[in-house]
Parts: C-alpha cells; sequence; structure tokens
C-alpha cells in the first residue's frame, strides 16, 4: 500500500466509526451521542497515527544526545528499490556510513541480492511490514506474519 492508500485506510477508519456512531444514534432516536463518541475515537486515532510525538499507541522513544554529539541516523523505507537502494547503499559505504533500511517483505523477497548487498554494505536492515498496509486494528497473528 502506497502513501496515499494508508491515508486512504485512515480516512475509511474514520468514516466508519463515525458512520457506526451515527447509525446507533438513529436507532436510538437520540442525539447524536454515539456519532460525536465517533468523530473523537476518529480524532484520537489520527493523531496517534500521524502525530510521531504523541504516545497513544505506546511509549514515544527519545534519545540522549550528549553535549556536542553530531551524530543522527539514516533511515531509508519501503525498499529496497533496484532503481535506488544500491547506488545509495555503495555511495554511503564507500563514505564509511552506515544507515537502516526499513525494507518491506514483499520487497525485500523480490530482491534478495539488494537485501544481501545492503548487509555487505554493513548497514541493518528492519522490518517495515509486508506490503505497508495499515497496521492499527491488525490481529497479533497479523503483525507476527
Amino acid at each position: 500500500m502506497n502513501k496515499q492508500g494508508t491515508v486512504a485506510a485512515s480516512a475509511a477508519v474514520c468514516a466508519g466509526l463515525l458512520a457506526t456512531g451515527h447509525l446507533a444514534d438513529r436507532r436510538r432516536e437520540r442525539k447524536p451521542i454515539a456519532a460525536t463518541m465517533g468523530i473523537g475515537l476518529g480524532a484520537a486515532y489520527l493523531a496517534g497515527t500521524y502525530l510521531q510525538n504523541l504516545p497513544l499507541f505506546g511509549a514515544v522513544a527519545h534519545p540522549r544526545v550528549a553535549h556536542g554529539d553530531m551524530r543522527f541516523s539514516l533511515t531509508f523505507d519501503d525498499g529496497p528499490d533496484p532503481r535506488h537502494t544500491p547506488a545509495i547503499s555503495t555511495l554511503l559505504a564507500e563514505r564509511g556510513h552506515r544507515a537502516t533500511f526499513f525494507a518491506l517483505g514483499r520487497a525485500a523477497r523480490a530482491h534478495p541480492a539488494l537485501i544481501r548487498q545492503l548487509a555487505s554494505d554493513g548497514h541493518e536492515i528492519a522490518c517495515h511490514g509486508e506490503d505497508h498496509r495499515l497496521l492499527a486494528f491488525a490481529p497479533p497473528r497479523a503483525i507476527v506474519a
């Protein structure tokens, strides 16, 4: 799933929460209490998903930087991509830099030689999920898979 798909899925979750609340209110012929709750839950879900420093879905890690320490972490997401990954990996390795490449499972299986090159060049390889689908409400077995 690309970024637009993720945003669309997030919007669908929020619309579903609002629609469920609206239907509950209509069924009970009440003021829009459940719909308002749906809006609140949708807003909380979006905030927890897109505001990176909001600990709604778990604790946020904050690095401790020593005085004068100028190091930083370089990460690449959603690869490996045969058009760009080899050149980026080689360039960084030649200059003595290391990065973390967050690979999608389907892309890693499609390009195993690129994963081997990343490891050979000294980079860290991390999992960015199978196909970038929305995992907020996925069952634990889907996360493990």
